[in-house]
């Protein structure tokens, strides 16, 4: 899984699995943040996506 090799499938699946793990243990902050980069990882342009805060 790589940005720089434009993997985002991988890493749109990646924080998919994440996002639920937080979820399970109370982070959801965390959480919120794993949903933001699944969503900006299943956009057409990945790489021009905005920074996440």
């Amino acid at each position: 899984m790589d940005l720089e090799h434009g993997d985002a499938p991988a890493i749109a699946s990646s924080a998919h699995r994440i996002k639920g793990a937080c979820r399970m243990v109370g982070a959801l902050e965390l959480a919120d943040l794993c949903l933001k980069i699944e969503q900006a990882a299943k956009q057409v342009d990945f790489l021009s996506q905005p920074k996440i805060e």
